[in-house]
């Protein structure tokens, strides 16, 4: 009763063929009552002439726990949160979805997941063992509801040698990568825990650009943790990357020259302290003398109710360019004010082009105090 599709390296064909061949469905419940058998027959039959119709089991036994269920019923479940894009909270964890350029009008999504330590610690203690088990799937979803690219990836974590290690009270962090033409594009992530069971999913809404057209741009703006630097896992290896992905821009996007980086989230801090954030810039112009770039970078810390706030240091820790992409990669980090409220605020980079007498902006949430949820 399942679907194949054969002989094929194009992913995005077989998986926009799977969505229109499932985008139909009824969901038929029956009513328990006690006393009624564990298991009972189930027989579907479809009037209308040249319709295909695919159902459960003839057999179907109503699982109570997710343990119980068949491996059928585990995919049925994550079918179900990717095509009706459900959003559940049984599980916290938090993404960060950005595009950057890649090359060519292929751009790199860059997905990072983040799941809190509280969060790894209750699943711990739900399970028969040390260890949380993991599922982690990304899809990307055009405006016409075809899914054009994947990135999934299953992770065991050794709870015992997390806390020996150091990094207890650290979160967990997923990075992987899928690729994208311009447009606009949900992204749903969901994550699982294959041996309770329990599973959430989010949504971002991602624009990604014509790479082709002039003018100034800000690559996404990123927060990055550099008192914890390193991510835990990557689903994807540059030097291996899956077959569908050969050939094409796999490079890990959160870099400064030769600097690896690791994107946060959400950027936490306290009064005084300093903040980090990343950003690509392109269509750059260049002194038609000298050919350098020429530009400058102010910030702007603004509270919940727009008002300014007068702010510390502000500096370009590092700076690159990447001829690959045509972006100049920089590394930026903000001494925030001694005093300051505990509540959200925004952060907004502000670049000029002085040659081409332009500007642009990009912001994100930071958030000062203790963590929130905490």
């Amino acid at each position: 009763g399942g679907s194949i599709v054969w002989n094929t390296n194009d992913i995005a064909g077989g998986l926009r063929k799977i969505e229109r061949a499932t985008r139909d469905y009824y969901v038929l419940a029956v009513p328990r009552r006690p006393g009624d058998p564990d298991s009972f027959e189930l027989d579907t039959r479809v009037r209308r002439q040249g319709v295909v119709v695919t159902s459960a089991a003839s057999r179907l036994t109503v699982p109570g726990r997710f343990e119980d269920m068949s491996p059928m019923q585990r995919q049925a479940q994550l079918a179900e949160f990717i095509s009706k894009g459900l959003v559940d909270s049984s599980l916290a964890f938090a993404t960060v979805v950005t595009p950057f350029a890649g090359k060519n009008d292929i751009s790199r999504v860059a997905v990072i997941v983040e799941v809190p330590w509280e969060q790894l610690e209750a699943l711990a203690e739900a399970g028969d063992d040390d260890t949380v088990d993991l599922e982690i799937l990304s899809y990307l979803v055009d405006e016409a509801g075809n899914m054009t690219d994947m990135a999934d990836g299953q992770v065991t974590l050794d709870f015992v040698q997390l806390s020996a290690s150091g990094s207890a009270g650290l979160p967990f962090r997923y990075y992987n990568l899928m690729w994208s033409g311009p447009g606009s594009y949900e992204v749903r992530t969901i994550v699982r825990d294959a041996e309770v069971g329990r599973i959430s999913a989010r949504t971002d809404l991602i624009s990604v650009p014509v790479r082709r057209e002039a003018g100034l741009r800000i690559d996404g703006i990123v927060a990055i943790d550099w008192q914890h630097p390193g991510l835990v896992l990557r689903g994807i290896d540059p030097d291996a990357p899956p077959e569908h992905k050969k050939g094409g821009p796999v490079g890990y996007p959160f870099v400064v020259g030769d600097i690896e980086l690791t994107p946060s989230a959400l950027l936490t801090a306290a009064p005084g302290e300093v903040v980090q954030c990343y950003a690509v810039l392109h269509g750059l112009a260049r002194n038609p003398f000298t050919g350098q770039q020429q530009w400058t970078l102010s910030i702007q810390l603004r509270d919940a109710a727009g008002r300014e706030v007068p702010l510390g240091r502000v500096a370009v820790i590092e700076e690159s360019y990447d001829p690959d992409t045509g972006g100049t990669q920089v590394l930026i980090g903000v001494q925030l004010p001694e005093r300051l409220d505990s509540a959200y605020y925004d952060l907004s980079v502000v670049v000029t082009d002085q040659v081409a007498a332009v500007e642009t902006s990009a912001s994100l949430p930071v958030w000062v105090g203790a963590a929130p949820g905490r």
